[in-house]
């Protein structure tokens, strides 16, 4: 019983690692500061009054996340709005391009829920994932000394992964509960829509079996990443399977910034060991390795 207890308490406050979780935030902040740094150039489109959804009319739009505090009202004013936007995109850069600071964490979780209650229509797969990796980076200090701080980072460190199983799973269990999938129709419906394809997958109607064999292991590795992940023996194999799915997705649907958030938490699954040495021979590399030293 003691063995267990400790290695309950060993799992969830003493198991960050400084180095796994900045190639997490490197891969992340990348993909949000391109991400939002787009956004802030179509700022009047997005998200100012004369754009698609004056702020009038937030309140005939179906809540999507609730919070107590009607935060969205700081985007109300297209100049603060505009400006808050700005330091949004800019403490991204200061996190990515520096290093993590807990009250800035902190500030980039609060202007994220800004603009994901300033204009919910825009809000997609990436937004939503975001606002999970957010949240837990605002509750990781890495350069605290004390245990608290440093269980808590331990924490937050489980949880990314735990959230990333969570939504794999649940992915996998909606995919599974109908025949599309199952049939392969699914993917051939989304490769088939030219409208966010880039490439002509007609020829793949003639290869139906090849549409039903990705759509089945899609859904199995979907719904077990939960349990699988955390078998050593074929952990790097479920990996690499993520990474060809989502790749997969980002150049053929040209979801890139979806693939590369959800992605963002691979570096937290991986052998410590390599992990550590990746770390220290990008380190030594220029401009690369300002962003992980």
């Amino acid at each position: 019983m003691q063995k267990f207890l400790d290695s309950w308490t060993d799992f969830w406050f003493h198991s960050f690692d400084e180095k796994r979780f900045r190639f997490f935030q490197i891969i992340f902040l990348a993909t949000v500061f391109v991400l939002y740094g787009m956004r802030l150039v179509d700022y009047t489109f997005l998200f100012s009054e004369s754009g698609i959804l004056p702020f009038a009319m937030l309140k005939d739009l179906p809540e999507l996340l609730y919070v107590s505090i009607p935060v969205e009202m700081l985007a109300k004013n297209d100049t603060l709005g505009f400006s808050l936007h700005f330091l949004f995109v800019a403490l991204i850069g200061l996190t990515l391009f520096y290093r993590h600071i807990w009250l800035v964490a902190v500030a980039l979780y609060a202007l994220h829920i800004v603009f994901l209650r300033r204009n919910p229509m825009g809000v997609y797969g990436v937004d939503m994932v975001s606002t999970f990796w957010f949240l837990y980076m605002a509750f990781v200090n890495v350069k605290a000394k004390s245990k608290i701080w440093q269980a808590l980072n331990s924490t937050m460190f489980r949880l990314i992964q735990i959230q990333l199983c969570i939504i794999y799973a649940y992915s996998g269990l909606d995919k599974a509960k109908g025949v599309t999938w199952w049939r392969g129709d699914a993917i051939w419906y989304a490769l088939g829509n030219t409208q966010i394809t880039s490439i002509d997958f007609s020829f793949l109607a003639h290869a139906p079996s090849i549409l039903t064999l990705l759509a089945v292991i899609t859904v199995l590795w979907e719904t077990y990443f939960p349990i699988l992940i955390w078998v050593p023996q074929i952990k790097k194999y479920v990996i690499y399977i993520g990474v060809f799915l989502h790749l997969g997705i980002a150049v053929m649907m040209n979801l890139y910034e979806f693939s590369f958030v959800m992605l963002a938490a691979y570096p937290l699954f991986m052998d410590k060991k390599m992990t550590h040495q990746l770390y220290e021979w990008l380190r030594l590399k220029p401009l690369i390795g300002r962003l992980v030293s």
